[in-house]
């Protein structure tokens, strides 16, 4: 985002204020009216927020910064005799040195001072970061004349997904946020594309294979199409191991990828992405979350077969420890495979995975959360892994949200709603739940993503809850 010259000296204001100020003195000390003022604090405000620094705004008091707020130390404004200048804060300059460097280019020390005006000083502690951060991913900095990335094409794009998701990403990617991966993206000064087309290409995933991905799954599954697009466009192939690819393409996801890349990519795009690169996005969509499945389960023969059996077992264990019969509620053992299904391939294939903040369940669910980590051993033995947290926290989702589904009281005249989420199928289904057990009178007759409600008649319902801000 770029501020005009006037915000960023509203910025050094309430900066070097230890106390509220008045908008008339504002609006004095920049020479304009009160009501410009309060045009710039609103732009200020959205800024503001996406920084984590609250703006306090309270009549008869004044404006002011609160100073706790996690992004303040790093707040700071650099305005230039243009009147407008793009604010970096160290995590932002930061960011965009990894985004240029991992894209590829070459800058030398000068060079990035000057496009983040800053001294080369603050680039090169900026640096001794971004290498630290580089090397969790096996990535070397080399730093002689010019700056540049070297690593296998595998980590490089796993740090790519993973940074751009960082700067573009949360729940629902919206045409805004695909906008701004363009206009900052190189590639899109080469190729004809429309911010449509990327959206087009997931919803097209999802109709040929009869899922809903999740809001965050999404977003993932965009950003790894556009470094797709970028890094092959650029002359970085990837290459993947003869053993992931025959794997990949025994599955209904390559044939769902391989024609999108054919109707849409080749078609719209003008780019013919090869066999590897299609594998390579397949592993993404394999790993996918999903919302909601129209498939039938257990198409994947004895795979399918043994995820079950052991989803079953994981079941039963829960189930004698909360004196609940679990082994038999369809509803839930889907739930359990559509968690886990996504989870193995991202394990098996390495993917990059965005770790979600857990769900607070202790408080409601704390035995629930107990049952099922005390019986995670059941589903590491059977599929020879490790369990996360993130995982274990969907699961124990999913069991409470079966626990509250048998308390609930029926109500012949109900008032109609959808729940939006798009943290995940437990969590949606949790927060149905707990609607209808508080309320009984009100039925929730779906759960939704963010982008499945963009296209849904709210008209149609009494009441929508939105577990995020719309």
């Amino acid at each position: 985002m770029y501020l005009t010259h006037r915000c960023c000296l509203i910025i050094q204001i309430l900066i070097n204020q230890n106390e509220p100020i008045a908008l008339q003195q504002l609006a004095e000390a920049l020479h304009v009216s009160e009501r410009t003022i309060r045009y710039d604090l609103d732009l200020l405000e959205e800024w503001l927020e996406s920084k984590k620094v609250c703006l306090k705004r309270k009549p008869r008091v004044g404006i002011w910064l609160d100073k706790e707020s996690p992004g303040y130390i790093m707040l700071g404004a650099v305005v230039t005799e243009e009147g407008e200048q793009r604010i970096y804060s160290k995590s932002e300059r930061k960011q965009l040195i990894m985004k240029l460097l991992l894209e590829g280019a070459e800058y030398s020390l000068s060079e990035l001072a000057d496009m983040l005006n800053v001294s080369k000083s603050t680039v090169i502690r900026d640096l001794n970061d971004v290498k630290r951060h580089l090397a969790e991913y096996k990535i070397t900095l080399q730093t002689h004349k010019y700056l540049l990335c070297e690593g296998s094409e595998l980590n490089i794009r796993k740090a790519l997904a993973n940074l751009t998701y960082d700067i573009y990403g949360g729940t629902g990617m919206s045409e805004k946020k695909i906008i701004q991966i363009m206009e900052n993206g190189s590639i899109w000064k080469e190729i004809e594309i429309t911010e449509p087309v990327l959206i087009q290409c997931v919803k097209e995933i999802q109709r040929r294979l009869n899922v809903v991905f999740t809001d965050d799954a999404v977003t993932e599954l965009i950003v790894n199409l556009w470094i797709c697009l970028n890094r092959f466009v650029h002359s970085h192939p990837v290459s993947i191991p003869e053993a992931n690819i025959r794997l990949v393409k025994d599955t209904a996801e390559f044939l769902a990828v391989d024609r999108v890349c054919d109707l849409i990519i080749r078609r719209q795009v003008l780019v013919e992405l090869p066999e590897s690169e299609r594998c390579y996005y397949t592993m993404h969509v394999l790993g996918a979350g999903i919302g909601r499945s129209s498939r039938r389960l257990g198409e994947a023969g004895k795979k399918e077969i043994h995820l079950r059996v052991a989803v079953v077992d994981f079941l039963s264990g829960i189930g004698k420890i909360l004196g609940k019969e679990f082994i038999h509620n369809q509803e839930l053992l889907s739930d359990m495979l559509l968690i886990l299904r996504p989870w193995i391939y991202r394990a098996r294939f390495q993917v990059a995975r965005k770790v979600k903040e857990p769900l607070i369940l202790e408080r409601d669910y704390l035995s629930v959360v107990q049952a099922v980590h005390k019986n995670v051993r059941i589903l590491e033995q059977y599929l020879d892994v490790v369990l996360d947290e993130s995982v274990t926290t969907d699961l124990s989702a999913s069991v409470a949200a079966a626990c509250e589904r048998g308390e609930q009281i029926p109500s012949e005249k109900y008032i109609s709603a959808v729940v939006v989420c798009g943290a995940g199928i437990g969590a949606a289904k949790l927060l149905s739940v707990r609607i209808m057990k508080e309320f009984p009178q009100i039925k929730v007759l779906h759960e939704l993503s963010v982008e499945e409600f963009r296209d849904f008649d709210a008209s149609s319902v009494d009441i929508v809850f939105s577990a995020i801000n719309m």
